[in-house]
């Protein structure tokens, strides 16, 4: 039988180490952290809706809160 996928499937990334979380304050701050690859992706609930910090290494613990661009 042959693989019709349309993506191939030896490129894709395994996600694994996957946490939510629940904000404090109306849901703001960190909602979820995962690994992917060599990566630490962390995802936040924020006044302008989701943002996202990705590392690129997988050991680093994401930040509670996420942090504000300097002006």
């Amino acid at each position: 039988m042959k693989n019709t996928f349309a993506v191939d499937q030896y490129n894709i990334e395994e996600i694994f180490n996957e946490e939510n979380f629940s904000g404090a304050i109306m849901g703001m701050g960190l909602s979820k952290s995962y690994q992917q690859g060599s990566k630490k992706i962390c995802i936040y609930n924020t006044i302008n809706g989701q943002d996202k910090l990705v590392f690129k290494n997988n050991k680093v613990k994401c930040p509670a809160e996420y942090p504000e661009k300097k002006k």
